[in-house]
């Protein structure tokens, strides 16, 4: 909610938002290091759909590894604006997030007219329109007094909030209208104008694909429609303490309303939906135990392995990716990820305290076609304490240092590129080798080729530990994201196959700096490809030294650049040039599945 009513700011104001990764709070484990929110959702997409720049921060500024704990070799001393009430003394102050940007931040309280409601002291909620004529860049509101310092940075600093830069704390409580929680109403223009607009990465809902298949056992190629069903516990024992008993519902409530929607789908659309998963924060036994009972289904991430593979985000993310895919939903009240999904509330009674969608809209969001199954379960679940940026539009000029006019362009540009190409994100991902419990498919040289190259393109943050040996076939498990034990392994490694070389039907392993590598990358980009190629520079990853080698046993290659047309190598650059000037490149492209000149027909449209 935070960074979506962030980007309507900006929207609003005339200001290019620039985006903050998602860091670690009381509920990630600050090891887990910040998370780019260009990972999780496709940032092109959106800068398609709002006609309007969105950046992030590590397309502005040179960040430390992910994991690192080190400073940027730059610190900015910059002012911003705290949306605390005025009953708190102090900002939000993320320490470990301004640490990763390298920002020394000092606070200025906002005024009382921007506040939805300025005679309560406690209310945290702020009216975005007057926050708009508040910054908006070329004639800003003002009142004399209204800008009162409330913290000096780590360093000492006691800047006010100027005009080039605005930032905020925290941007969670806002709305356009009178109301509070503003979400929870379909109407609310930040979710209407930006939200909607957020896709996952096909390479998060490819992962989310996965998982939904192992969990219901799917073999065949498609995943029959389910109802998703979010129980958040833990904390919300609490939430009833004007009910003597205990509040949380029942799994029979749940069960209730599942029955109802299920009902909705078959006499509306004809629709026979047998199949539920289930998330939930609970941790009783008994209570996994009557989901059992009921015949549901739910995401094993212990025996999955998802945080040992992808890291500690990847637990909530993957069922916040699953929950999406629902054809029905049925959450809980008051928690903000069946809030952010705009379920229509039903009335409540003390044990019966859900949501569940609407028949209508569960049916409009079937996966293929819904706008609202545009994830923004993610950004509530995921959000965290942070510094929210917005750049006031690139014709203003500026002598501000940290990002002057020609620097937007440049660094949108680059924004724009990196997601076309896979990039490393400096980031290890730690694997382990799994045990070994009994036979698992093996993987021919081409099938191992697809399985890397699909490994390694899916996620950035994807790297071949520096343990393996690469003269031999690499752990089927460490590269593939199914059980390679089940009895429909080999099945699943040709989809595997197939499917890497549609997505991927031009693939270039090479290296940035090299002269034959620029040749190959020139080549490909006058043919304008859509889709554009997938490029991975070897040279400058963490697993350079294992991937090189590795590349060459499945390609039987001698070096740099290897250029796979519909997962075949093409040869050496001598053959790739020859193959270039007679035309059959292209020929070779075409048959792939790659349109030529199909980027410059689409932008036409």
């Amino acid at each position: 909610m935070s960074y979506v009513n962030m980007i309507y700011l900006g929207t609003i104001s005339e200001r290019i938002p620039i985006v903050p990764p998602f860091f670690p709070d009381e509920h990630i484990a600050a090891s887990a290091g910040p998370l780019p929110f260009g990972e999780i959702f496709d940032l092109k997409g959106l800068r398609q759909s709002l006609r309007k720049p969105v950046l992030e921060w590590l397309d502005v500024k040179a960040l430390p590894e992910r994991l690192s704990v080190e400073a940027p070799s730059s610190i900015e001393q910059i002012g911003c604006w705290s949306i605390r009430p005025p009953n708190e003394k102090n900002p939000i102050q993320a320490y470990n997030l301004l640490h990763h940007l390298g920002l020394d931040v000092s606070y200025t309280r906002l005024p009382a007219h921007i506040r939805q409601d300025p005679n309560l002291a406690a209310n945290a909620h702020i009216a975005l329109m007057p926050l708009a004529e508040k910054i908006y860049p070329f004639s800003p509101l003002t009142h004399a007094g209204d800008e009162i310092l409330m913290a000096e940075s780590p360093n000492g600093a006691k800047l006010s909030p100027e005009n080039h830069l605005s930032c905020f704390d925290f941007m969670y409580f806002a709305s356009v209208g009178t109301q509070p929680y503003e979400w929870k109403s379909p109407w609310a223009p930040a979710w209407r104008l930006i939200g909607q607009h957020l896709r996952f990465t096909d390479s998060i809902l490819a992962l989310g694909k996965g998982y939904v298949r192992r969990a219901l056992q799917v073999t065949s190629a498609e995943i029959p429609p389910f109802i998703t069903v979010h129980a958040r516990r833990g904390d919300f024992v609490h939430q009833c303490w004007d009910v003597p008993t205990a509040c949380l519902a029942p799994i029979s409530a749940y069960a209730r309303r599942v029955k109802e929607i299920q009902g909705s789908l078959f006499v509306k659309s004809g629709i026979e939906v047998t199949e539920v998963i289930i998330t939930s924060d609970e941790k009783d036994p008994a209570f996994w135990e009557e989901v059992r009972q009921e015949g549901w289904k739910y995401i094993d991430h212990t025996a999955e392995k998802t945080q040992e593979k992808y890291g500690e985000w990847y637990v909530p993310l993957v069922d916040i990716v699953v929950q999406s895919m629902g054809a029905g939903f049925v959450g809980s009240i008051d928690s903000t990820v069946s809030i952010s999904l705009h379920w229509t509330f039903m009335t409540p009674t003390t044990d019966d305290q859900i949501y569940a969608r609407s028949p209508l809209l569960a049916i409009l969001l079937q996966p293929r076609k819904a706008k609202l199954k545009s994830v923004l379960v993610a950004l509530t679940t995921l959000v965290c304490l942070g510094i929210y940026i917005l750049l006031i539009r690139p014709s203003f000029s500026s002598s501000q240092p940290l990002l002057d006019q020609d620097t937007i362009p440049n660094q949108l540009a680059i924004a724009l590129e990196s997601t076309r190409n896979s990039r490393v994100s400096g980031s290890v991902r730690k694997h382990e080798k799994l045990s070994r419990l009994g036979e698992q498919v093996v993987l021919d040289q081409r099938q191992e080729l697809a399985a890397v190259s699909s490994f390694l393109a899916s996620l950035p943050q994807n790297v071949i530990p520096s343990t393996v040996d690469p003269s031999v076939s690499l752990d089927p498990q460490l590269i593939l994201d199914f059980d390679t034990r089940s009895a429909h392994a080999a099945e699943e490694v040709q989809r595997m196959v197939v499917d890497v070389w549609q997505r991927n039907p031009v693939f270039l392993y090479s290296k940035l700096y090299a002269h034959s590598s620029r040749e190959v990358k020139a080549i490909l980009s006058k043919m304008s490809l859509r889709p554009s190629p997938t490029i991975i520079d070897v040279d400058i990853r963490d697993d350079a030294k294992v991937l090189e080698p590795i590349l060459y046993r499945l390609t039987s290659s001698l070096e740099l650049p290897i250029l796979l047309v519909g997962g075949a190598p093409v040869g050496s650059i001598d053959e790739i040039r020859a193959l270039e000037s007679s035309g059959q490149l292209r020929q070779m492209i075409t048959a792939a599945g790659a349109v030529i000149d199909g980027s410059k027909k689409a932008r036409k449209h």
